[in-house]
């Protein structure tokens, strides 16, 4: 049944990170797991990732209908293609491995592609690049609904224009691919559908005023922008991570 138990200032607090989550997304291509997954595990852990995941899809559909032009399939369909055993990999991981060592390493990894991409290495969207990028966002997103940095920060020396609409085209797939897996291990359930159906409307809205804001946004910033969001989402990931370890063994 829909989960009444929670406080309705709580499912407030949720709808306004979802909204903001989905206007970073809007705005730079990605983002709407990291501002909102670690705050809504906090208020309800049930919520992700499946009520997140069903919120990002809402605002996935018309960012890709709105960005559809500058989608370059041909470079993107090794990334998906890698998605398919990424996602099988994440979802076994889930059953045997406890989360906060999945969030340690998922952390301790996007860190390091952070340190990587402010040094003189460019990570390049070439075919192997790109397969790895996808097969290790499809390990990230299943498990702990943050499955961006890994395409981010491949794809982040490519102009505006593309960068937004394929990573849009990549994270519609990808969550759709995502939200099929989690169906068939058993992780969806009515109560999960009807709280991301309830954060649809938030999301949406996070949509349009993202869609305006990415029309002011210097060319420049998208890349530090990205940067700067994989590094949040890799400090979080790790220090929920040593967190949720100690208060197991506590």
């Amino acid at each position: 049944m829909f989960e009444l138990t929670v406080p309705f200032w709580q499912w407030g607090l949720a709808c306004l990170v979802v909204m903001f989550g989905a206007l970073v997304q809007t705005s730079i291509g990605f983002g709407i797991s990291i501002v909102a997954a670690p705050i809504l595990v906090f208020i309800n852990p049930a919520w992700v990732p499946t009520s997140l995941l069903i919120a990002a899809i809402s605002q996935l559909i018309p960012a890709f209908l709105q960005q559809r032009r500058g989608t370059q399939w041909r470079g993107l369909r090794i990334a998906l293609l890698a998605r398919i055993p990424g996602t099988l990999v994440g979802i076994g991981l889930l059953l045997v491995m406890t989360v906060s060592g999945l969030m340690v390493m998922i952390g301790a990894a996007t860190l390091i592609g952070v340190v990587l991409s402010l040094t003189k290495v460019r990570l390049m969207p070439t075919d192997r690049n790109l397969g790895w990028a996808g097969f290790v966002s499809a390990i990230m997103g299943t498990t702990t609904s943050i499955g961006g940095p890994p395409m981010a920060l491949v794809m982040q020396h490519a102009d505006a224009v593309h960068l937004r609409a394929n990573l849009t085209a990549y994270f519609l797939v990808g969550a759709l691919i995502s939200f099929a897996a989690q169906w068939s291990a058993g992780y969806v359930t009515k109560a999960s559908i009807l709280a991301g159906l309830f954060f649809v409307p938030a999301s949406l809205i996070g949509f349009a005023f993202g869609s305006v804001v990415a029309r002011h946004i210097p060319v420049t910033a998208f890349r530090y922008g990205i940067i700067v969001l994989c590094g949040i989402a890799g400090t979080l990931a790790l220090v929920q991570g040593f967190l949720m370890h100690f208060e197991f063994i506590s």
